[in-house]
Order: C-alpha cells, then structure tokens, then sequence
C-alpha cells in the first residue's frame, strides 16, 4: 500500500513505487477484494492515564460496514452525542443512536461572531469544571469528507458545580462567560459576555428502526455500454464448413452466446430461445451460439456429447466452437466496460448492432422478452438514450451525460492483459473503420489511433512499421508533439540524426525550457501504463538536440544551444558539456 507522497529526495524511482503502488491497490480492488480486508469497524475509548480500551463490540460499532466518513451530532436532543456514518458498501449511510443509560449531564455551546466568520471557525473554547479545564475548537470539517455538529459538546461526568467558560475568539479576543444556569445548550454571542440558553427539545425525535433489506448476492446482470465500443473481429468456424466474421457491419443485430453442455443454465436458456424461435427470428435477430466444450480440462466434453446435447435441445441457431483465445477477448471486453474485474460466468452472451458495436453483454441467462426489447431499442433511427445505459432510475440525465469510453481504451486493456497480439489487432481494426469512416464511427480520432498503435509497434520492435505509423499520425494530425518526440527518438536509435532533428525542434519549444515533459512517454505503453516517472527534462531534451545537430554538422548552432542550456538551467550538475 501506499505509505506516504514521496519527496524530491526519493527520485523517479520512489515516484515510480508509490505509484505502483496505487495502481496495484486499484487492481486488487477491482478483482474483488475489499479496500479494508472485510475488516469490522473499531472504535477506542480514552481513558484517563491508562491505554485506551477497545469498546467496539459492547457500544454496537463493531460493524462489518467498509465505513468511511462518520460525524457526531445530538441528532435525537436527549444531551448525548449520536452518529452519522457514511460507507464504502451499504447502506450508504447508516444512524446510530446514543442509548447510554447513565444519568451523566452534558453542556453544548455554540459560537457566534459579530461579523464575516459568522460561526467562528478557528475558535478555542476552555471548559473550567473547578480545578479540571477541557478544550475544544471550533472547526470547519470533522473528518474524511464529513462535518459534524457545530455545537460544541462537553460531557460533564458526575460534576455538579459552577461552570465557566473561556472563549478565545479568531480575531484573538478572550471572552468570559459564567451565567450558566444548569446544564443544556447555549449560544455565546462575541462581545456579549452573556450565555443564551437555547429551549431544550421537549419531544425527542422519533425515529423508526428499520430491517436493512438483504440483496441475493448473484453474478447475472445486463450491461449496456453509453460508448459504441467495436467489437472485436473473430471468424468463427465449425465442422459443418460454416463460417461467421463477428465485428463486421451486417444486416441485422447479432447475439453472440458462449455456452457449455455441462452447463445446466445454459441448457435453460437455449431451450427457451428454441422454443421463442419464431418472435426472434421476426425481430430480425441472428443467434450465434459459441460451444466452450473441451476449454475446462476438469469438465471436458467430447464432440458427440455437444452434437447431442444440441440434438436433445432441438437448437436452431447456427453453433461454432471457441477457442481460448475467444474467451480472452471477451474477458478483455468486458473487463474494459465494468470497473470490476470479475470473470464471465456461463451462459454469458453479447448483444452487437448492425453496425458491429458492442449493445449489451448478459451475464449470465438473459430473458427472451429483456432480449428481444434490446434488439427492438437497436431499430430506432433516432439515438439511443441515455437512460438506457443507466441501471437504476432517476430524472434527467441530459445536463451531465456520461463520457464516452474511448475504444484505444480496449486496446490497452488487452496490452495490460499480455495480449499485445490482440491488442494490435484491435487497433488495425479501429484504424480501418476510422479511414474508411463506417457508419456509426464517425467520431474516432485518427490521429490518436495511428499514435497509439505506432507506440505497440515500437514497443514489439517493429521500428520500421512503427515509424510509418507515428508519420500517419502526424499527418492526421501535425501538432502531435508526442508523435514528433517519439518519431524522432526513433531516428536518433538509428543514427539518422537529419531526420530526427525537425521532430525533436517541433516537439520542444523553447520558449518553454522549463517545462516538466513526461519523459516517461519515450518508453514502450508497459512503462507508462504501470510506471510512469516524471522528470525536470528541459536540460535533457535541449541537450539531446544540441548534441543532434553537433553530429549533423550544424556546429555554430551546437554552441549557441550549449550556452542557451546553462541559461536555462545554469547549476544543472551535468553542466560541464562538451561542444
């Protein structure tokens, strides 16, 4: 975990472990785990010249919550503080109530200024109780992301006596008040010097004790992605010489569903679209069935047995055999669109439009009347609506809609999974539907498409293919300066410093020297997805072209860079450059 915010002293690479350090927190979460270990809450109570005792479980705190925020207030009027707790899992917020039955009195105080900080935040309030002083400040914020109530409460144990109360107000006033008739709550006015009693609540409020409803934990669920994410591109084959390309434009939506004859659900659900064969193939919807049979070694079936259970079923649809490598790029897929990372169940299946863009993945058995009302949302001709990718519901969504997930973003889900095949193969895809403009990719951005995928094919070292891409990519967009640093980085490895020198002048302006650059971006996607570090690079970077055009037999210009590099940066402890 993450200790601390590492300083200059630590260097890139104590930047590099913290974070490191975050993005593996991140993942664990991700995958499932709980930020606090499935941990219950604790709460201590302090005691007076002795070790604080731990009163989680006779004071009811001891909750299996993965609590967050929590702030005290009388919420109840009775005199005793009460607690509000905000959490990470539900309920979402949760009250409890003081219920202590001891006799003990409380005094509560509350601060107010003449003028500008009306509620006298930052001011220090003395409680004197005879020879014993407490202290309390009033503050703004409580806590994590939490305020808890302005009045300052002061538990009076067993005392019986005169109270007194010094106030040191923010502007440095002190103020004494000692007109406190009994036990309750007051307002002290600055200036004043007098207490105002504030009428005790008569009737406490009344508040019903609920039973927190109990969700059934299942792994079913209906995803529909607000993005227009392509799929993937796989040609599926099967025995009886069919043959389907998945990814590609076509004339009516398809569902792709992966399925097992060891599986007793997926046998559910392929009975009941056989026996709805009619209302889907009215919807104009084609059904792709996708046998994983053999892929777990555990619960292996042979071919007769999937030919039978299809047989026994009376399946209609076409049926193909996956491999591991279909699998793995609906992990991918699916990893991309849900924040966590949980492994596709069977049955599972994935609803594509006509124009090959991901409309719904199905976890588990999907319904055929939840099915067949997706495939008709897919003719409208007008935009799909927001609401539709929203899982709860609520009012309007058109002020603030939700961004749309960038495509490259599967691309280096499937880098980051070791998939770099399948993540160059994606972006190939991508960049044909880009320059070709298929409909319903009107929006991808060619110039960050051929980057990225010159960045996959420099770090696979294809550098010849690479170079082509980064200049694609500047010819989509020519104010791309990472594509004209990394181009450039390309040429100076080759010794082809003509070249690389109009690159690296592009991407550094000097005008800028001390810019921090990323220098993190010139190595491959795996060093800047996982360990990014960041440098003061504006010596390197005027250094570099310094040293370009000393080899390219500008020396003139070499000299006059040698003396701009030491004013820009004249301690620098590599200022000793040979020119």
């Amino acid at each position: 975990m993450a200790s601390q915010t590492p300083t200059k002293r630590d260097g890139d690479s104590g930047l590099d472990a913290y974070r490191l350090s975050w993005l593996t927190a991140n993942a664990l979460l991700r995958d499932g785990y709980s930020w606090s270990g499935n941990e219950r809450n604790v709460a201590y109570l302090n005691l007076p010249s002795m070790p604080m005792a731990n009163v989680s479980g006779v004071a009811g705190l001891d909750l299996i919550d993965d609590a967050r925020a929590l702030a005290l207030a009388d919420w109840d009027g009775d005199g005793d503080l009460d607690i509000w707790m905000t959490q990470r899992t539900g309920p979402s917020a949760r009250l409890l109530l003081n219920q202590s039955r001891n006799a003990h009195q409380s005094i509560q105080l509350r601060l107010r200024t003449n003028s500008g900080n009306r509620d006298a935040i930052g001011a220090r309030v003395a409680l004197h109780l005879g020879g014993d002083n407490r202290y309390q400040t009033a503050r703004a914020g409580s806590g994590y992301l939490s305020q808890s109530s302005k009045w300052l409460h002061f538990g009076l144990g067993n005392y019986d006596g005169p109270l007194q109360v010094t106030v040191t107000w923010p502007n440095g006033e002190h103020e004494r008040f000692d007109n406190f008739s009994s036990r309750g709550k007051y307002v002290l006015n600055q200036g004043t010097g007098k207490a105002l009693r504030k009428a005790h609540r008569d009737v406490a409020v009344s508040l019903n004790v609920a039973e927190l409803p109990c969700t059934e934990v299942t792994s079913q669920a209906r995803i529909v992605p607000y993005s227009q994410i392509p799929f993937p591109r796989m040609v599926l084959n099967n025995k009886k010489g069919g043959r389907v390309v998945l990814g590609m434009p076509t004339s009516a939506p398809t569902l792709m569903l992966l399925w097992a004859s060891w599986c007793n659900s997926c046998a559910v659900e392929m009975k009941l679209l056989a026996t709805s064969q009619n209302e889907i193939k009215k919807s104009g919807l084609n059904i792709v069935a996708v046998s994983v049979d053999g892929l777990d070694q555990t619960k292996a079936a042979s071919k007769d047995q999937t030919d039978r259970f299809l047989r026994r079923l009376k399946f209609p649809y076409a049926s193909f055999s996956g491999d591991q490598s279909v699998i793995d790029q609906l992990e991918v897929l699916h990893r991309s669109l849900v924040d966590t990372h949980l492994p596709l169940p069977l049955p599972a299946s994935v609803l594509l439009d006509r124009h090959g863009r991901i409309a719904a993945i199905y976890r588990g058995p999907v319904d055929v009347t939840t099915l067949l009302n997706d495939v008709q949302q897919l003719t409208r001709k007008d935009e799909r609506p927001v609401s539709a990718s929203i899982p709860f519901g609520g009012g309007d969504f058109s002020l603030t809609p939700p961004v749309a997930m960038d495509p490259i973003q599967v691309a280096l889900t499937f880098y980051q999974g070791e998939q770099s095949v399948h993540a160059r193969n994606y972006m190939r895809q991508l960049i044909h539907i880009a320059e070709t403009k298929a409909v319903g990719h009107e929006n991808l951005n060619r110039g960050e498409l051929h980057y990225f995928f010159a960045t996959l094919l420099e770090e696979s070292g294809q550098v010849k293919d690479a170079v082509h891409a980064y200049k694609y990519a500047l010819s989509a967009n020519p104010e791309k300066w990472e594509a004209h640093r990394n181009l450039a980085s390309l040429y100076y490895q080759q010794d082809q410093w003509k070249d690389a020198l109009p690159h690296f002048q592009k991407s550094v302006q000097f005008e800028h020297a001390n810019i921090n650059f990323d220098l993190s971006s010139l190595r491959p996607p795996s060093a800047w997805t996982y360990l990014p570090s960041r440098v003061n690079s504006s010596w390197k970077f005027l250094n570099w072209i310094r040293t370009m055009r000393w080899q390219a037999g500008f020396c003139k210009d070499s000299m006059r860079l040698k003396k701009r590099v030491l004013t820009v940066i004249p301690k620098h402890p590599e200022e000793s450059m040979r020119g």
